[in-house]
């Protein structure tokens, strides 16, 4: 896991390693600069200008290590050829080997300023070259072969070639002065590995003052012996090189052997046992092999009968100690290793979580964004259990990031494991389940809506029907796509509840007034649950326990109360006229198949019923008023003579007429007057038949009345009923009447003839 991590990452890890190998180096610059003025002193006031200068350039080192390395190469420099300069070098300026330390000098910065990824290098060189001056000469060589080959500071062989030319000038100085001083002859091989302690035993005092033109050179900088010292070197010398050579050699050929020891290590490492331990074990078997065959080649080159140089080494315990310096200097190098690579790991590890954290915060971010969505867009879809789990996540991301400054590499990677293997799958698939909880919502909501609509079509409830949807919302569909359907759907479900609602208080408020009912509690309105978005529970008691409940309560005693109304409008349509009986027709086909949701149409129904009541009696009142006009307008005393049977009904047909003011609309008061009125249409229809004779005779009076006068106009007195061209019943009707109006005339009912009794003269027209 961590691994594939930092391979698309490697910047993060090698970012960590540099800044390590930064400190690391610097600190290295420091160390070699204090050891080298220290063992070779050139600054006066014993160790505190080296310990100043040292502290410089392990800080310089942190900004310019160049300069750094720089500084560091000429102090080298200038302590060496300082210490030549004391021991006559500026006699041998002319020589050959004078020559030869020039070049063993330059050569090795030849290659400092070729190689700049193993300039830091040169610093184990100058280090192993400083520690030849001292008792611990013997870690020179793990330094320079240990170091260089596992630490990765270039070629190991260039770097032994440049300690060896480096070396040389003050393994020129111990040969001449032990020559010089001791040996007394030229026959003793040369001393080439060990403590150059003729040199350090007369190493010459620093300067008096760091300011070389105002204190000068010591008084005693100049070695008491110099001259033959110069003269050795420059005519003797030669003694030293060959050795010199195979030394360098020998240091050259153990980069080989090193290579041979690291081959071996990796053969050891497909054992189980060592396989887990192979990164320790390489550079101490390494380290341990180097040095052994060092030991061997060099107890070898100095045995008597070779005589090709002389070492130290091999004295006192020098060998085991070299063993375990060499063992040290591995374990220091692998422990800095590990500690890298564990730091290195800790960083890597804390750079992961921040990312992970990082694409945490986004996911909630992005999830929140969709919960927040829906929520706006779907109120009545329950979140609640997904932004809990998102408050979870969040305190737990912000648990970690209080925790990462003190955290364990054990800590990131169980935080790690955890993000990616239990939260981020879990958020992976709220995305997917928020759609299903959406569309899981919509298909509820259309659940809902046909058994609601169901309910609604058993209550014959009048009105709109609430959506369904036709076809099912795939999970797969975009979210806006969704929410616009959940939209839509529940603007309808709003507008529909609340029409029904209204729709059902106009109901019951229309059936307590047909059924004569007391006045009813209003019902509770559902736009608080449609507020609090329980739309499906809106829904329910609307068309459940609003309609449903409404019909099954009061169908039974609605429809017998509609039964007994519609028979008495029945038999009030078999005695109405033409006109109204096809009026009460219609209401009689449109109130039959009614419930009590019907209330409100049969709340005009009953109304109309009422109406055409009203106008068919007032027309039957203006009808008679006007018979009875005519009557008078004709003769007054057709009244006393002639009775129309109409005239006799008129007051109960007030009576009926007032009624039908005073009338309440419900079924009670509509049968009832419907139980009064039917007896007198039934009596206005016969008697409008009866009277229809009479109305006829009434109307041909004037034809009537002309004759009369023209027959009294020929100065009859007496008129019989044969006289006139009528039935003689109606002749009979016309001479009473006429006898009626005028005093001067008499009818005589048994001659049927009318007489004129007095003297008056009449007044004929």
């Amino acid at each position: 896991m961590m691994a594939s991590w930092m391979a698309t990452n490697p910047e993060v890890s090698s970012q960590i390693r540099e800044k390590i190998k930064t400190y690391s180096y610097s600190l290295i610059v420091g160390i070699t600069a204090l050891v080298l003025l220290s063992v070779a002193p050139l600054f006066p006031g014993g160790y505190a200008l080296p310990i100043i200068v040292a502290i410089g350039l392990t800080i310089g080192y942190l900004r310019e290590p160049d300069i750094a390395l720089i500084i560091l190469y000429l102090l080298t420099y200038f302590s060496i050829i300082y210490q030549l300069v004391g021991f006559g070098f500026f006699q041998l300026l002319a020589t050959s080997v004078g020559v030869v330390i020039i070049l063993a000098m330059i050569i090795p910065l030849l290659s400092f300023l070729s190689d700049r990824l193993g300039r830091v290098s040169i610093c184990f060189v100058i280090l192993s070259v400083a520690l030849m001056l001292t008792r611990v000469y013997y870690l020179s060589i793990p330094l320079i072969l240990v170091v260089t080959i596992f630490g990765g500071f270039g070629s190991a062989r260039i770097q032994s070639a440049n300690f060896v030319l480096l070396l040389t000038p003050l393994l020129l100085l111990n040969n001449a002065i032990y020559y010089t001083s001791v040996a007394g002859s030229a026959s003793s091989a040369p001393i080439i590995f060990s403590q150059l302690s003729y040199l350090a035993n007369h190493l010459r005092p620093p300067l008096g003052g760091i300011n070389l033109f105002s204190g000068g050179l010591p008084a005693n900088y100049l070695y008491s012996h110099a001259l033959a010292v110069s003269d050795f070197m420059a005519a003797r010398s030669y003694v030293v090189y060959i050795p010199l050579i195979v030394f360098g050699i020998v240091l050259v050929a153990l980069v080989s052997v090193a290579d041979f020891a690291r081959t071996l290590s990796k053969e050891l490492s497909v054992i189980e046992v060592a396989k887990n331990y192979s990164k320790i074990l390489t550079p101490i078997i390494v380290s341990v092999i180097t040095t052994v065959t060092f030991l061997v080649i060099m107890l070898a080159l100095s045995q008597k009968g070779a005589d090709v140089l002389q070492t130290g080494i091999l004295s006192g315990g020098s060998p085991y100690l070299m063993v375990a310096g060499s063992v040290g200097i591995a374990g220091l190098m692998m422990g800095t290793e590990l500690a890298t690579e564990r730091l290195e790991r800790t960083q890597v590890a804390e750079a992961k979580l921040e990312e992970l954290l990082s694409n945490l915060d986004s996911r909630i971010r992005a999830i929140e964004d969709e919960i927040q969505a829906i929520s706006t867009g779907a109120p009545s879809i329950d979140l609640s259990s997904e932004r809990k789990a998102l408050t979870e996540q969040s305190s737990y991301a912000a648990d970690v990031r209080t925790q990462l400054p003190t955290a364990s590499y054990g800590s990131f990677l169980s935080w790690i494991s955890d993000i990616e293997n239990r939260i981020f799958p879990s958020l992976d698939v709220m995305p997917k389940m928020l759609m299903m909880r959406l569309t899981g919502g919509l298909q509820a909501l259309s659940s809902a809506s046909l058994t609601t609509n169901s309910r609604l079509d058993e209550s014959r409830a009048p009105g709109p029907r609430y959506p369904s949807m036709d076809r099912p919302v795939s999970h797969e569909a975009p979210l806006e796509e969704v929410l616009q359907i959940y939209q839509q759907a529940i603007v309808s479900i709003e507008e529909t509840t609340i029409k029904l609602f209204d729709l059902y208080v106009e109901a019951i408020g229309a059936y307590g007034v047909l059924m004569s009912l007391e006045e009813l509690a209003p019902p509770v309105s559902p736009a608080s649950l449609l507020e609090s978005r329980d739309y499906v529970t809106a829904m329910k008691l609307v068309s459940e326990h609003y309609w449903l409940n409404f019909h099954i309560r009061e169908n039974e005693r609605y429809h017998d109360r509609l039964t007994t109304f519609l028979d008495a409008i029945s038999k009030v349509e078999g005695a109405s006229n033409e006109e109204d009986h096809e009026r009460l027709a219609g209401i009689i086909r449109a109130s039959t198949d009614t419930t009590p949701s019907s209330a409100p149409l049969m709340l005009k129904n009953v109304k109309g019923t009422i109406e055409i009541q009203r106008e068919s009696i007032g027309r039957a009142i203006e009808e008679i008023e006007t018979v009875r006009k005519m009557v008078s307008t004709v003769d007054p005393s057709f009244s006393n003579v002639l009775k129309l049977n109409t005239t006799g009904i008129l007051d109960d047909m007030f009576a009926i007429q007032g009624a039908t003011r005073r009338i309440q609309l419900n079924f009670n008061d509509a049968i009832s007057l419907s139980k009064q009125a039917l007896p007198i249409l039934k009596a206005l229809s016969e008697y409008r038949k009866l009277d229809e004779e009479s109305l006829i005779i009434i109307s041909q009076y004037p034809v009537a009345l002309r004759l009369l006068r023209r027959v009294f106009a020929e100065n009859k007195d007496v008129v019989r009923i044969t006289d006139l061209p009528f039935q003689r019943d109606i002749a009979t009707f016309f001479l009473k009447s006429f006898a009626a109006s005028n005093r001067s005339y008499s009818y005589d009912e048994e001659r049927g003839e009318l007489t004129y009794e007095h003297d008056q003269m009449y007044q004929r027209s």
